[in-house]
């Protein structure tokens, strides 16, 4: 029987492609040009040279799962926080902790590349490495924040938190389009500023706790409803951005590359999707963690 290992993924013009390859990006966040690269650039000095930037992407990576593993042993349901007190509810030293994981995996995530140009390593199957594992980290990056809030009047319904996954993996799914057909991967302003958002709303959550976001903005509007809407807001102008530099590329600049079509990978997911109704609710509410973990993963390897 052929193993896995000895398929040809790769036609030759594909692996020629790679010697071509040029990684170009334009990033005009603030916050990244005036705080996050100054720092990530004077960081890197300190890495040693033999350290591979591969293992600096792995390790980010790692420390996003041990955060969403830890919220997920100790809250697998979201449900833990839902009330005040409860003898149950996840101790506030946890959230300092998932701060820390948070910035030191960004921080990771941002200095792998400056690494590898820094030792003439940089390339393709790093930039594909990273990415990939980007593409799984959309996931417990999302669902862990909504622990702060457990379940009830005062978070989201379980079934609008996966609506969330998705959006925000179709803004990634569309990014990269948006690069495929440019050849330009333009970084949204968001990411930099989630990152700092995330570490940071962990940190007040540390020192105000859990209860502290239990509470009416206005009429029946909860803070969660508002943190909800953020995230659609975030989502609609990255989409609305991604949509007009490929109109730009294509009929203003005349640079667009190649059409690449998305309908097999919306088809795809959409067909996913719709898998989600036949499973029991209970499924879905007793293992909401495990259950959204599964089935968006599953939609960024569509």
């Amino acid at each position: 029987m052929e193993g896995i290992f000895d398929v040809k993924y790769l036609s030759e013009r594909q692996v020629k492609g790679f010697d071509n390859y040029k990684y170009s990006s334009i990033d005009t966040s603030p916050l990244s040009n005036y705080i996050s690269h100054p720092f990530w650039d004077w960081l890197v000095k300190f890495y040693p040279l033999w350290l591979p930037p591969n293992v600096l992407t792995l390790a980010g990576f790692l420390l996003v799962m041990l955060g969403f593993f830890t919220i997920s042993y100790l809250d697998y349901d979201l449900s833990v926080n839902t009330y005040y007190p409860s003898p149950v509810a996840i101790p506030g030293w946890i959230w300092l902790f998932i701060s820390i994981l948070t910035f030191l995996a960004h921080t990771l995530d941002g200095t792998d590349g400056k690494q590898a140009r820094r030792t003439g390593s940089s390339g393709p199957t790093g930039e594909l490495f990273d990415h990939g594992l980007d593409s799984w980290s959309t996931v417990p990056f999302t669902i862990t924040i909504f622990s702060v809030f457990g379940q009830g009047e005062f978070s989201v319904p379980l079934v609008r938190l996966l609506y969330i996954l998705i959006s925000v993996q179709v803004v990634f799914i569309v990014t990269h389009w948006e690069k495929y057909n440019t050849g330009i991967l333009f970084l949204s302003w968001g990411y930099d500023a989630s990152q700092f958002g995330l570490a940071g709303f962990y940190l007040l959550t540390y020192y105000v706790e859990y209860q502290s976001f239990k509470f009416y903005v206005f009429d029946s509007v909860t803070f969660a409803h508002c943190f909800e809407a953020g995230f659609y807001v975030v989502c609609a102008f990255s989409l609305i951005v991604s949509i007009y530099n490929i109109y730009v590329s294509y009929f203003v600049d005349k640079t667009g590359l190649q059409v690449v079509k998305l309908s097999n990978v919306f088809f795809l997911n959409f067909g996913f999707r719709c898998r989600i109704s036949l499973f029991d609710s209970n499924v879905r509410n007793v293992y909401q963690n495990v259950f959204d973990e599964v089935i968006t993963d599953k939609s960024s390897i569509l």
